[in-house]
């Protein structure tokens, strides 16, 4: 009946008749996505859809009909305005149901769209308290479920955990995306051609690349002793990503492992970066290694002029340091 209205533009009559359908079956969900949609059509009635949706999100036995629903509502609460809201209602399911990932991977795209536009606000002029406070909440109610994301979700999944959590500022992510890197470049068993088991893609290089940005962003020291043996990694991608991640640490004892890069490893590129995070470091024991460095023009003029950078960083201005950058100056 509430169909037959609906074709007639007759909506106030259809919306009687599919709440009534409703009244009488509160699992008929399909008769829910058809008054969630009359109420779009409508016009003025976005709020109630989106309360729709969440009802089917929360109820639904049926995983397709859940991700649907889920897919409708996040629209809806972005054009609205309350993507915070939509998280936080979904936050408990992950919980309540541990055992269905469903609601995981409904969670992990909600924050997937929240966490750029909180981000971009938080970078304009300014900055933006709520913008941050709301990035460090999700990081903190929000990391047990990413994380699971990173190690045990889908090749989406992982990307979103990656995408994000460098953004929310808990530190505690950082040991976790670093371990990610570091598992993923392990040699993958060999499964026999007439075996029917079926291994999950590696990670490909950029998201690696992207998980140590990621974690570099964090900061964290507890993470320089797995960013040191990345620091000899076979990639010259994953050995760059480590050394910047590595300065960002802003820990005394990346000066070993980068001052070590810095001196023998074979590609410019990844001694560019070295010097460059030892002048991140901030700390004044870097300072010999970075002027030995400059001043050698056999390491070629790129690692000569990033160890230039390098020594603005550290912001020493004695005789010797002076003398060096009035040399690459010149």
């Amino acid at each position: 009946l509430g169909t037959l209205y609906e074709d007639r533009s007759d909506y106030e009559r259809a919306i009687a008749a599919y709440k009534r359908a409703l009244e009488i079956n509160d699992r008929a969900f399909k008769v829910g996505f058809a008054l969630a949609r009359l109420y779009l059509r409508k016009g003025g009635m976005e709020a109630e859809a989106l309360a729709l949706y969440r009802d089917v999100v929360k109820r639904s036995p049926d995983e397709e009909v859940v991700l649907d629903a889920a897919q409708r509502a996040t629209d809806l609460a972005e054009y609205l305005g309350t993507l915070g809201e939509l998280e936080r209602d979904l936050a408990p399911l992950v919980f309540l149901y541990a055992q269905k990932t469903v609601y995981r991977k409904v969670l992990v795209r909600t924050i997937e769209r929240q966490v750029p536009r909180l981000v971009a606000r938080t970078r304009a002029p300014g900055g933006d308290a709520e913008a941050s406070a709301e990035l460090a909440r999700i990081g903190e109610h929000g990391l047990k479920p990413l994380l699971e994301a990173l190690t045990d979700g889908d090749d989406n999944e992982r990307r979103t955990a990656v995408a994000t959590l460098g953004y929310l500022g808990n530190k505690s992510a950082a040991p976790a995306l670093v371990r990610f890197v570091m598992d993923s470049g392990k040699p993958r068993p060999e499964v026999p051609a007439d075996s029917y088991v079926v291994l999950d893609a590696a990670p490909d290089m950029a998201l690696r690349v992207e998980a140590l940005v990621a974690a570099g962003r964090l900061g964290d020291e507890r993470t320089v002793a797995d960013l040191s043996i990345l620091l000899t990694d076979k990639e010259s991608a994953i050995k760059e990503a480590a050394a910047w991640a590595l300065g960002m640490t802003r820990s005394s004892k990346a000066i070993a492992p980068l001052t070590k890069a810095l001196t023998s490893d074979p590609r410019p590129q990844v001694r560019m970066y070295a010097c460059v995070s030892l002048g991140a470091l901030g700390d004044k024991k870097a300072l010999p290694a970075v002027l030995a460095a400059a001043r050698d023009a056999q390491r070629g003029a790129d690692v000569q002029a990033a160890c230039g950078f390098a020594l603005g960083l550290l912001g020493d201005t004695s005789a010797p340091t002076l003398e060096v950058l009035g040399a690459l100056l010149a």
